[in-house]
């Protein structure tokens, strides 16, 4: 067969084959459009959620009508893992574009609603995009960012600490409720103000244009425990609090010094999210908002925390579950504590690693385990002059009455480190 480079294609048949595509997706169309001007619902894909190792702590008492309800509004600044529809994800657009440009079986272009599911990576993440042709229907894998084989840049260029503030702060207990405003350490964007309604004109906090009272963190903190402090063995439930409340909460009590107080007061937390998604499996999304409007039929303010706890705590009578489910979703506050300083030293150690990211001698996740150790990169390279082995003995060491090493004791990972601090020492 001879050869056909005419629109690009190689071959007649592939010519063709575009041709009949472009007509079949050109009815198609057609039929959406008039589905689109006559339907009145929508739907939305199912996410692909990514398990999670949950600590649970068996002396946290189950959390009852007696328990508090806790929400943190915040300035947003992060992702949550729910539908692909939801959330924050950083976005390289002529990536993305490049990936929806055509099918990689029909080379008809792809489009982003019809988007099935997504796997996170850090920052970076893969779409899994639909081609339209009803006779293709190949599931692309789309990426949302630039990648040095394993190794996102959007993971590498960027720290993963939060920098959200609290601005309102709220609780419910039984029939008690508990709301306050803060004045944010840091200036509110314009996108977040559309979100949250939340502005800042003249050192003064609005609310969709109506001026509020507010206090400074410590003040409002001291509130908070004094409000707390009236209750006696309980545990702080909120939805997603594992992975964002708790870091967001500690990180204003450190900067007031009142993590001791947290721990003397509260016995524990409940995720909610962890909860919801244990008792019921097979739901589309586990956001607040969509647990909701699924279980309850209700839709709320989800950008006011009292409301915002209001519901939550409707939405906990609602489930029924077991002592399992409960110990799953729980953890202590030492634990919290434990994750927020594992944090704090990746953030803090995190940029001195970046030449060996770059270089492709560890991964980012393997960097960010060294810098949770407590090491950086005058450590690793402070070992290595020392002693020949001193990379070795420092990934692999043992801590008292611990089976786990510090690092890894992967023989790979500790050649690759280690001949790479032993070139940079002989050059």
């Amino acid at each position: 067969m001879t050869r056909w480079k005419r629109q690009g294609f190689f071959s007649r048949k592939k010519a063709l084959h575009y041709q009949k595509n472009s007509l079949l997706l050109s009815s198609r169309r057609k039929a959406e459009q008039i589905a689109e001007e006559h339907g009145f619902s929508s739907s939305s894909e199912r996410a692909v959620e990514r398990t999670e190792h949950e600590q649970s702590d068996s002396d946290i008492p189950v959390p009852d009508s007696g328990d508090i309800n806790v929400s943190l509004n915040d300035i947003p600044n992060s992702r949550y893992d729910v539908s692909w529809r939801e959330g924050r994800q950083m976005v390289e657009l002529g990536v993305l574009a490049d990936g929806l440009a055509g099918c990689a079986k029909c080379c008809i272009p792809l489009h982003l609603t019809h988007t099935v599911d997504i796997l996170h990576c850090g920052l970076g993440a893969f779409l899994r995009v639909m081609c339209q042709n009803t006779t293709c229907q190949h599931k692309n894998i789309v990426p949302t960012g630039k990648r040095h084989g394993r190794i996102w840049d959007a993971n590498t260029k960027l720290a993963a600490a939060r920098t959200s503030h609290i601005t309102q702060l709220a609780a419910v207990h039984g029939n008690e409720t508990f709301s306050t405003y803060v004045m944010p350490d840091i200036p509110i964007i314009p996108s977040a103000s559309d979100i949250t309604g939340l502005e800042v004109r003249n050192g003064i906090l609005y609310y969709h244009g109506k001026k509020i009272n507010t206090l400074s963190i410590s003040v409002a903190l001291d509130s908070f425990f004094s409000f707390l402090e009236k209750f006696n063995n309980f545990i702080l439930v909120g939805h997603n609090i594992k992975t964002f409340d708790c870091s967001v909460l500690l990180e204003a009590l450190e900067s007031c010094r009142m993590i001791p107080k947290l721990t003397d007061t509260v016995k524990g937390f409940l995720d909610t999210r962890i909860l919801f998604k244990t008792v019921h499996p097979n739901l589309h999304s586990y956001s607040q908002q969509s647990l909701a409007k699924t279980l309850l039929n209700m839709s709320y303010n989800a950008h006011d925390a009292l409301d915002d706890v209001l519901m939550l705590q409707s939405l906990v009578n609602k489930v029924e579950f077991s002592a399992i489910d409960h110990n799953c979703s729980t953890f202590s506050c030492q634990y919290a504590c434990n994750i927020f300083n594992y944090q704090k030293l990746i953030h803090k150690n995190l940029p001195s690693l970046q030449c060996l990211i770059d270089q492709n001698v560890i991964s980012l996740g393997m960097a960010k385990k060294i810098d949770g150790s407590g090491l950086d990169f005058s450590c690793l390279n402070l070992a290595c002059k020392r002693n020949q082995d001193g990379i070795y003995a420092l990934f692999t060491e043992k801590s008292l009455n611990c089976k786990f090493v510090r690092v890894t004791n992967t023989k790979r990972i500790l050649d690759s480190v280690n001949e790479f601090f032993m070139s940079l020492n002989e050059s």
